[in-house]
């Protein structure tokens, strides 16, 4: 069984070729299109990746971030459009592990993305405390 990894982002044609690259390549994905379902499908699995973008419906990604933080110490990659130095700090102030800017190119990204061996924070756990 692969790594599982949730992709969060409410642009249906982003969600799709992650989601296609990533699962050609041995991962299993999830996906949510706003940040209350991210929210909800995080704390009912376990995976080994969080790929969240910023700007969501119903919940903002930066609260995402900020929500799961407080549980799981899970990696999480904000993936967005925004490029701005401060929103790159903000993500990273909120918890992300990392801050990738989509230019479009969705099989690039995976691939910079994807779990590696070591990658991990030390202690690090794929799901929430209880």
């Amino acid at each position: 069984m692969g790594k599982r990894i949730l992709l969060v982002d409410d642009e249906p044609l982003i969600l799709k070729g992650l989601k296609y690259t990533l699962e050609q390549d041995g991962y299993e994905t999830d996906t949510a299109v706003d940040g209350q379902e991210a929210l909800d499908k995080f704390f009912s699995g376990v995976y080994d990746l969080v790929l969240l973008d910023v700007m969501l419906p119903k919940v903002d990604g930066l609260s995402v971030c900020q929500r799961i933080r407080e549980t799981s110490s899970v990696p999480i990659i904000m993936l967005t459009a925004k490029g701005e130095d401060m929103d790159k700090i903000l993500g990273l102030e909120y918890g992300a592990d990392d801050y990738m800017t989509n230019s479009g190119g969705a099989r690039a990204d995976s691939h910079r993305a994807a779990p590696r061996r070591g990658t991990r924070r030390a202690g690090a756990e794929n799901h929430p405390r209880a």
